[in-house]
């Protein structure tokens, strides 16, 4: 099965019956249209769906499954992955090719699941070319009225988040950018705050920076404020990475 997590006690003796017809087509045209006649069903048992495309056809019509007709709320598109709610506050990352960058973060995560401010991480299944589908929990990432520490100067405002302030030991530029704004003393009490409020984070970012330094900077920090969310008052690091792919 492509995922533990289907439950295939909650699929439908009728929806069983459908499935030898649904997925009698060969080609991704009538598959996709197979699906599009399913919008209404419940997100278990549309994965109960993507689970026999995946096992029956193979990973690349679960793609073109994917890619064409998304059934689910799509939370997000880059240029290698999207995104989308499966309810339960869980989420579904389809990445489409390799991504090193992600990819090491995520198997790091996956080891490091104590740590609070990274995702839980549900499932990952591989494909030998890169592709991955990778199933985390749902975190907000609604900055509004959120924890950011924001600064009026005589030079500008600046606006931090958690994550930017606890990378200042490891990342330069960060750091180099916030001194334009404070103080090397106000920058201090910053740190010493974000540590206090969040004991453990610091060393969070340094896990992170383990994978730049592994790569040699293949890969390196890309920390805009939607590439973390929050749980409940924690706050979580989503993708933090960018580089070669």
């Amino acid at each position: 099965m492509l995922l533990d997590i289907v439950n295939e006690g909650l699929i439908s003796p009728e929806l069983k019956k459908k499935i030898r017809l649904i997925f009698e087509p060969e080609h991704v045209q009538e598959v996709v249209k197979g699906f599009r006649k399913q919008r209404d069903i419940p997100n278990e048992e549309y994965f109960y769906l993507l689970t026999k495309v995946y096992e029956d056809y193979g990973w690349d019509m679960l793609h073109a499954v994917l890619y064409y007709e998304p059934h689910l709320e799509q939370l997000g598109r880059g240029s290698s992955a999207i995104a989308w709610d499966l309810g339960d506050n869980r989420v579904v990352k389809y990445v489409m090719f390799e991504d090193l960058c992600y990819t090491r973060f995520i198997e790091m995560v996956a080891d490091n699941q104590d740590v609070p401010y990274f995702p839980k991480v549900y499932g990952i299944e591989k494909r030998g070319s890169g592709a991955m589908l990778v199933f985390t929990e749902k975190v907000d990432v609604d900055t509004s009225g959120r924890t950011h520490y924001r600064f009026d100067t005589k030079r500008g405002t600046i606006e931090l988040d958690p994550f930017v302030i606890a990378s200042w030991p490891y990342v330069d530029q960060f750091r180099k950018y916030a001194a334009r704004f404070l103080s090397k003393k106000e920058m201090e009490q910053l740190s010493d705050r974000v540590e206090k409020n969040w004991p453990g984070i610091t060393r969070a970012v340094g896990m992170i920076n383990d994978i730049v330094k592994e790569t040699g900077h293949a890969c390196d920090f890309d920390l805009p404020f939607e590439n973390m969310g929050w749980r409940g008052d924690t706050p979580v690091v989503i993708d933090p990475l960018c580089g070669d792919k």
